[in-house]
């Protein structure tokens, strides 16, 4: 009966994410927001030199 109820109601703990995981995670996070700062300052520059003109 007991394991029966165990099945039924599932946990409320977050998934266990590993620390290779977290650390390959956080290294596509870093990838982003690198990327996302190179394309936001070609922008910035483009119209910067666009009200140049």
């Amino acid at each position: 009966m007991k394991k029966a109820n165990a099945k039924l109601n599932k946990s409320t703990k977050p998934r266990y994410i590993s620390k290779a995981e977290r650390a390959k995670l956080d290294a596509e996070a870093a990838l982003v927001a690198e990327t996302t700062d190179v394309v936001s300052d070609t922008i910035a520059d483009a119209e910067t030199e666009s009200d140049a003109k």
